[in-house]
């Protein structure tokens, strides 16, 4: 699995996933708002296409059983091909920064 996959792809999620066509066909997969380097999240929004129809169920506990300790899928929802792009949906974010030292 490519490294840009989100992490439960990289830790075995068996999940039947949809891949792009190509030369390079890679797993269609869209992360709404990539994080820069070195942030963590609280909560992350994804667009991943299957290949076969699954229990919303299944696939919540498929990508929670493949994850790290700490890392936990809130809630899996279907979604239609013909609403907007998930990054056009997205809210503003709000950052927390802790200095290590004071100024």
């Amino acid at each position: 699995m490519a490294s840009s996959c989100p992490v439960f792809f990289q830790y075995g999620a068996n999940l039947p996933l949809a891949y792009t066509q190509g030369f390079r066909p890679h797993p269609r997969i869209n992360l709404a708002s990539a994080l820069p380097l070195g942030f963590t999240s609280k909560d992350e929004v994804v667009d991943i296409w299957l290949e076969d129809v699954l229990s919303l169920a299944d696939i919540e506990t498929a990508l929670n059983e493949s994850l790290p300790p700490g890392i936990q899928i809130c809630s899996v929802d279907t979604v239609s091909e013909r609403e907007p792009a998930l990054q056009t949906q997205l809210q503003p974010a709000e950052y927390l920064i802790t200095l290590l030292e004071p100024i």
